[in-house]
């Protein structure tokens, strides 16, 4: 198998995905905790990951030093389509991984990086934290891959917020830089490069993001500890 991810579905850590449900929606962030259904793709999602998929392909080609016409792209991305049962355009998908090849890897320097980095580490004030960054450089900056139908306005999201934080607390080293890899799907695809520098200022503003979530989650656990039926305060 190419496109192996491991299964979060139970996982009970700290983590960019209920942050993120948290920043889109409260009341959905609550059913997360007490009402969580299965994660069921879409058309959208399976398109993202069968792009994320290839475009591993095509780093572990270049991490390595070899030609990128030996990595496997649309095998892996053919994975993902078949696990999730979804149809999705394959000529899509190579347009995006051909224009990563030619827009994207010329740019960085791929050489020791971490592809699907498992940040795994135990923060004061959020307890028990994990995430897995698409990309890790080995200057320390921490890049994710996306598929959109817009551009991103920004890479200062929660997040790359919390992945920074996380990973500079495992490695005990500052991470210089966060971005995104974003491939936006117009009239005319192509991939964005957004990132932001990670400063005390964008740190400071990161942690606050996340301890609000942490709050909001330790009234809920105080507020229902008695309750018969969990109550969304």
């Amino acid at each position: 198998a190419l496109a192996v991810r491991e299964d979060l579905s139970q996982r009970t850590a700290l983590s960019k995905s209920q942050l993120n449900v948290a920043d889109l929606c409260g009341a959905k962030a609550w059913n997360e905790i007490h009402h969580r259904r299965p994660f069921i793709p879409n058309p959208d999602t399976a398109f993202g990951s069968a792009v994320d998929a290839a475009v591993e392909q095509v780093l572990i080609a270049a991490r390595a030093g070899v030609p990128t016409v030996l990595a496997r792209p649309l095998e892996a991305a053919v994975e993902v389509i078949e696990r999730d049962g979804i149809g999705v355009d394959l000529n899509e998908v190579d347009d995006a991984v051909i224009a990563f090849e030619r827009d994207i890897l010329p740019v960085h320097d791929w050489a020791l990086c971490t592809l699907q980095a498992h940040l795994h580490d135990t923060i004061e004030g959020w307890g028990e934290c994990d995430g897995h960054p698409d990309i890790l450089l080995a200057s320390g900056a921490v890049w994710d891959v996306k598929t959109s139908k817009r551009m991103k306005e920004t890479a200062r999201s929660v997040e790359l917020g919390f992945y920074a934080l996380l990973a500079e607390s495992e490695m005990a080293a500052q991470v210089p830089e966060v971005g995104y890899f974003c491939w936006v799907r117009t009239k005319k695809p192509y991939w964005q490069t957004i990132s932001t520098p990670v400063t005390d200022e964008f740190r400071a503003w990161a942690r606050e993001r996340v301890d609000a979530y942490v709050r909001a989650r330790n009234a809920d656990v105080l507020l229902n500890r008695t309750a018969s039926e969990p109550v969304n305060w």
